[in-house]
This record gives C-alpha cells, sequence and structure tokens, in this order.
C-alpha cells in the first residue's frame, strides 16, 4: 500500500471516531461582603495606613499655671502661710479660707495653729506670719539696733521675710545719719547698725593732726618693717614657709619570698 493510501485511511478513520465533550469549568465569582467594621478592623486600618502628618502649633507647652491654691491640704497650707507673709496685720480663718477658695476644715486649723511659721492669738482668733526677727516698722528696727550689744549688725535678708519695705525705710533713716548700712555692689543693703549719737565725740584738733602726721611705709619697704616687730605681711602665703622636714624611718621591710601554701605550717615553704 501507498503512502497516499494510508494517509486517506488514516483520515477516513479519525472522521469516524466519536466526539467526547470537555466539561465545562464553572467559576465562582465572590461577591463583597458588607458590613460594619470592628475596633479591631480599625485597629488594623490604622496601623496599615501612613500616619497623619502633625499639625504645627504655636503653642508652647509649659509648666501648669499656678493659680495660687491648691487640692491637697498641705499645699493649701504652704499657700496659706506665703499669704499671711503678705499681710501687714492679722487676719481671720475665713479670710485665708476664702483666697484659698475652700472652706476652713479642723484640719486646717490644726495644723496652721501648731506651724512654726504663724502666730495664732487665740484671744482674737486671728492669723499672723511669724518671722525670723519680729521687726515690721521703723520704730522696732531702731529699738532691736539700739539694744546690739555686740556690733554684730544684723542681715538684712533676715528682715525682708517680716518686713518687706525695709529697704526704703533704710534709705530714709540713713540720711538722717540714724542706721549705718553696707551695701553691696548692686546698691541693695545687707548690713545695718545703730548709729549711737553717743559714740559721735568730738576730738580736738591737735589729735586730728598728729593722726594725720603718722606715716605708713612704703609697699616695698612694708615686710621688712614688719619682721622688725615680729610681725608677719599678710601677702606672705603661710603655704609657702618651709617646714622642717621630717625625717622618715625608711627602713625596708623583710619581704617574704614564695608563698605559704599552709599557713598554719609556716616552715613548708616554696
Amino acid at each position: 500500500m501507498s503512502l497516499d493510501s494510508q494517509y486517506a485511511a488514516f483520515q477516513e478513520r479519525a472522521r469516524n471516531q466519536p466526539v467526547l465533550l470537555r466539561p465545562a469549568t464553572v467559576v465562582r465569582v465572590q461577591q463583597p461582603q458588607t458590613y460594619a467594621p470592628s475596633p479591631s478592623d480599625t485597629t488594623d486600618a490604622s496601623r496599615l495606613a501612613p500616619p497623619a502628618k502633625r499639625q504645627k502649633t504655636s503653642i508652647v507647652y509649659s509648666q501648669p499655671k499656678d493659680t495660687g491654691t491648691g487640692q491637697q491640704l498641705l499645699t493649701q497650707i504652704i499657700y496659706a502661710v506665703d499669704y499671711l507673709k503678705q499681710q501687714p496685720n492679722p487676719i481671720s480663718i475665713d479670710k485665708i479660707a476664702s483666697y484659698l477658695s475652700t472652706v476652713a476644715s479642723t484640719a486646717m486649723v490644726k495644723l496652721l495653729q501648731d506651724h512654726p511659721k504663724v502666730t495664732y492669738h487665740p484671744d482674737t482668733d486671728l492669723y499672723e506670719f511669724r518671722p525670723m526677727l519680729n521687726i515690721r516698722n521703723e520704730s522696732s528696727l531702731l529699738a532691736t539696733l539700739a539694744k546690739e550689744i555686740t556690733a554684730a549688725g544684723i542681715p538684712v535678708k533676715e528682715l525682708k521675710e517680716g518686713y518687706p519695705n525695709v529697704e526704703d525705710d533704710l534709705r530714709r533713716l540713713e540720711t538722717k545719719g540714724q542706721v549705718l548700712v553696707i551695701r553691696g555692689k548692686d546698691g541693695q543693703a545687707r548690713m545695718v547698725w545703730y548709729n549711737d549719737p553717743s559714740l559721735n565725740v568730738a576730738m580736738a584738733d591737735e589729735f586730728k593732726q598728729m593722726f594725720r602726721d603718722l606715716k605708713v611705709p612704703n609697699t616695698a619697704d612694708l615686710p621688712h618693717e614688719l619682721e622688725k616687730v615680729g610681725m608677719t605681711h599678710a601677702s606672705v602665703d603661710s603655704q609657702s614657709i618651709k617646714k622642717e622636714a621630717v625625717v622618715k624611718d625608711k627602713r625596708r621591710k623583710n619581704r617574704r619570698r614564695g608563698k605559704l601554701l599552709n599557713t598554719h605550717l609556716p616552715f613548708l615553704a616554696f
């Protein structure tokens, strides 16, 4: 059989074969579900979402504003003492409570009466600030200074605690010559003394001339002049004076050679 006849027979058999259909593939399309988002879904979405840019603001956040009062009892006591410090005269507990915007309780009254910086007047039921020095005006200041016998003076910072306008009164008293004041570079008073008029003794002109005739040695000759009378010049550093060298015992101690393995048998040294 030739090739042409074989090819024609193959085509004939192919046409006579039964045709089988492929089953169709069903594609299911899932419809989107509609539901309310839960808090967890919102959290997950917020994590995936890019962070929002923070808006710029010109507000400067600092410490909370000091309103002058507090909610805690001990805090109210602190503000109450500061309030008493500003009052020139004793005040009642109702006025203190009104300043604190509260009601005076038994505990508050007890703490104020026992406070070391508060003076309670039971006869008038009034409260007053108790400063370090009970000086509040010119008359009490002059009386206290006149009683001083040590000439140590009084620090002005101790007066300011109960005498806020002491600086103004000191300037007036200093102008009258009633007090002696030492001031700092800033012009603020540091120390104050009583200018006792009984010490203002007139001196004869003869003694004044004798004082003026006294001659002070030159700066270069001053150390030598002081040495003559057995004194040391203040500019000489006491640390620079040579002291006698202390001879120390420099004997060499016998160092133990080797290591004792048995301390209870000192003769077994290796």
